[in-house]
């Protein structure tokens, strides 16, 4: 193969090359203290390794992988060698040196052979790594076992179970689809579990508002149902939380403005007076909630026994199945007449789908005023469900104060909409 023209041949090396200055500098700076004799490593032996994975890239293109397999082994040995003894004669035993010059040399080889943009990321993220060193320990020392545990079990069901999950429809009308069941109960287990996380860095107040609003990007329903359960074992937290349901409903309103505008332009400023009247009562309602919180002193410490209670989230999701059985039904008896009722049936657990799919039927025959409403009522269902979910998980004591804000937010929207 032949070797790349010039001028590329020495923006690659040169990138080699900086990036072993790159860490050799974080290197330097970490040991700094340390006599020159005394360091496994510095400056120029990190800068000097990426430039030998360049050359060896180099040569790897006209002679083969033999090369690279060659080089790779016989730097592995040398930084062996190293390590025993400056282990030795420092009795500190830690890898992080000889690693981080191993990384080096396969990003300088990889800079040459392979994505420029790619292998100065991965430098770039070395660095980071290395300098973080005293961040990453003290958060492990500060996380507990019981958080560990939940981050490992929304790894597993997210990243392991997820992907194998098929994603396809079964059923009666083909409505019930596995891989979205399943992505409900990652959807549910991973908002709680954040929520938990974000009001324990920023604490009760800012962490709650942080949730409610990515929550509400994601789904209100499902951040409604981790804050009820933070809520219920951790009441002095509930106006804080309801402020987060809050915040998160305002800001579902407008995602189903945006996703509605996406196939029907017209149907979404019919809509837009109304949903935008429900957001901005809900965000008054946000301010006043977290101001209650305040004197109310919510910043106590959280208790929670499960921050990823994956049983709770799998339940959810089965009532989003069943919930799409009713709805397959509704639309099978009742044909666009009963799209009020399909609507109200989908509002209990999601706004989105029958958003979208009544916008699109408005380029097929469907009158604009009779999809704007059918929202509408999927809408205000879906506003008023979160209390209920409220009174289930987290007592009255939560669900009264949430329905009376939500009420009114409604009862607004319902006269906006009248009016427009």
């Amino acid at each position: 193969m032949e070797l790349l023209a010039n001028q590329e041949t020495l923006g690659r090396l040169a990138l080699a090359l900086g990036i072993g200055l790159l860490v050799g500098i974080e290197r330097g700076w970490h040991s700094r203290k340390a006599s020159g004799g005394a360091r496994a490593a510095g400056v120029r032996t990190f800068a000097l390794s990426g430039l030998l994975g360049g050359f060896c890239g180099l040569l790897t293109m006209r002679y083969g992988a033999i090369v690279l397999g060659v080089s790779l082994a016989a730097f592995a040995v040398l930084l062996v060698f190293s390590y025993v003894n400056s282990s030795r004669l420092s009795q500190d035993f830690g890898l992080t040196s000889e690693v981080a010059a191993l990384l080096v040399f396969i990003l300088g080889v990889y800079a040459v052979l392979g994505n420029m943009a790619l292998a100065a990321a991965g430098g770039v993220v070395t660095v980071a790594l290395l300098d973080a060193k005293r961040y990453l320990h003290r958060w492990v020392r500060h996380l507990n076992k019981l958080e560990l545990d939940s981050a490992i079990k929304l790894l597993l069901i997210s990243v392991v179970v997820l992907p194998v999950v098929p994603n396809q429809g079964f059923g009666p009308g083909e409505v019930l689809n596995p891989y979205r069941m399943w992505w409900m109960v990652v959807l549910v287990a991973g908002l709680s579990f954040s929520g938990y996380i974000a009001m324990r860095i920023a604490g009760p107040r800012l962490g709650g508002v942080l949730t409610g609003f990515f929550g509400g990007l994601a789904s209100s329903t499902a951040l409604t149902v981790g804050a009820a359960r933070i809520a219920h074992k951790n009441p002095q937290l509930i106006p804080m939380l309801n402020g987060a349901v809050a915040i998160a409903s305002a800001v579902m309103y407008m995602r189903i403005l945006v996703i509605v505008a996406f196939f029907n332009r017209a149907l979404a400023f019919q809509l837009a007076p109304a949903l935008g009247v429900m957001s901005l009562f809900c965000a008054i309602g946000t301010a006043f909630l977290l101001y209650k919180s305040r004197r109310r002193g919510a910043a106590a410490p959280i208790e929670i026994d499960n921050p990823c209670d994956i049983s709770i989230a799998v339940k959810f999701a089965l009532l989003l199945a069943v919930v799409a059985l009713l709805a397959h039904y509704a639309r099978i008896h009742f044909g666009n007449s009963g799209l009020y009722v399909l609507g109200a049936i989908s509002g209990l657990v999601d706004v989105d789908a029958i958003s979208l799919s009544l916008a699109e039927m408005t380029k097929t025959g469907l009158t604009e005023n009779l999809a704007a409403n059918a929202i509408f009522v999927a809408t205000v269902v879906n506003t008023l469900v979160k209390a209920v979910i409220t009174g289930f998980l987290a007592g009255p004591k939560m669900a009264l104060p949430l329905l009376a804000l939500l009420i009114v937010a409604s009862t607004a929207g319902v006269v906006v909409l009248e009016i427009f």
